[in-house]
């Protein structure tokens, strides 16, 4: 253990606000390291382990007590800047296009079926079935390799 994260050990840590979205933790924990202050973001690791369920987990910023008002400061004025920010909604001509599709493409949606059923068949079973014969040849290929 360095000396710095000794001294970060016996800090009293204090929470200083809350984040909605694991983008803002992202951005605000690199902000933070980028002004030379410790910054944890509470409930990141969780919630990225519990997929769609982690939204339900608060994101907390805790800081060391000694530098509570920087970090205040820096989190008021990362949300200000934020909130600031001109959001134009895309117009119709940006949203048209194969790009934007809800419904996956046939081979991307034969991909998915195969990956599926790969956990129960074995990827060349699985691939052979839905029709992708070429992803069976490869995968023949690298098993024969081995």
């Amino acid at each position: 253990m360095t000396k710095l994260e000794s001294e970060l050990a016996r800090e009293e840590w204090v929470m200083i606000g809350h984040l909605s979205y694991d983008g803002d933790a992202e951005i605000v924990s690199s902000l933070f390291e980028s002004h030379g202050i410790p910054a944890l973001i509470q409930g990141r690791n969780h919630r990225r382990m519990l997929g769609f369920i982690g939204g339900h987990i608060q994101l907390r910023v805790l800081v060391p007590k000694v530098r509570e008002e920087e970090g205040i400061s820096l989190l008021k004025t990362y949300h200000e800047q934020r909130d600031a920010e001109d959001f134009a909604a895309p117009s119709p001509e940006e949203l048209q296009g194969d790009h934007n599709s809800l419904w996956f493409s046939d081979k991307s949606r034969k991909l998915g079926i195969a990956l599926f059923l790969s956990a129960f068949l074995g990827f060349g079973l699985a691939s052979l079935s839905v029709g992708l014969w070429w992803l069976t040849i490869i995968l023949a290929s690298l098993q024969a390799s081995a």
